[in-house]
């Protein structure tokens, strides 16, 4: 009996310490997964770094400005699910910049448009695919390269657009009649340009 008694103690002592060293491996297993994860984080802190360097900055604003411009008195028109929604002015909603992509000598500042939350997008907007949600720069020169929407790209050719020249006299227009309802940035924007 004394034996077997000693028996089962000796075989607590050794799934015990199979135990001990399981939580050291997860431990470390934890350890490995946390750097892992830190590691894939990293890349949204350049982003992050990247979109406060005055160079980066530079070009969100210009792709703010030139996307206001654009679409500057174009209208919302909801899908059925936002229908109850009020008509608005591209002019007076939110612009986010999303993010930004290096290919080359150039960069690509993606952004929506947004009233409050809602993502002006194929969710929420029957003519999304009218709506810019990207544009590329030449790094070097800061020169507009093209135009994005959705997946496609394109260059605008007749200088009577706003997509090739984005101060077309209708826009201006429009700013200095609406300037009540643009939206804050956009608004400080025209100011500081000396166009309202």
């Amino acid at each position: 009996m004394q034996v077997s008694y000693s028996v089962f103690i000796l075989i607590a002592l050794f799934l015990f310490s199979c135990k001990e060293k399981k939580k050291a491996k997860d431990l470390d297993k934890i350890a490995s997964d946390t750097q892992r994860i830190a590691s894939i984080a990293v890349p949204e802190l350049k982003e992050i770094s990247r979109v406060d360097s005055i160079c980066y900055r530079s070009f969100i604003d210009s792709a703010e400005w030139l996307a206001y411009c654009i679409h500057a008195d174009d209208s919302t028109s909801w899908t059925t699910e936002h229908q109850n929604l009020p008509v608005y002015a591209f002019a007076s909603l939110n612009w986010k910049y999303q993010k930004s992509v290096e290919k080359g000598d150039s960069i690509e500042i993606f952004f929506k448009f947004y009233l409050k939350d809602l993502a002006c997008d194929y969710r929420s907007h029957k003519n999304y695919h009218r709506i810019l949600n990207g544009i590329a720069f030449n790094k070097n020169t800061g020169k507009k390269l093209y135009l994005i929407r959705g997946d496609a790209i394109f260059r605008e050719i007749v200088s009577s657009s706003r997509y090739k020249y984005e101060l077309q006299p209708d826009v201006v227009s429009f700013l200095k009649t609406n300037r009540n309802i643009l939206a804050p940035w956009f608004k400080n924007e025209a100011k500081r340009r000396g166009i309202i």
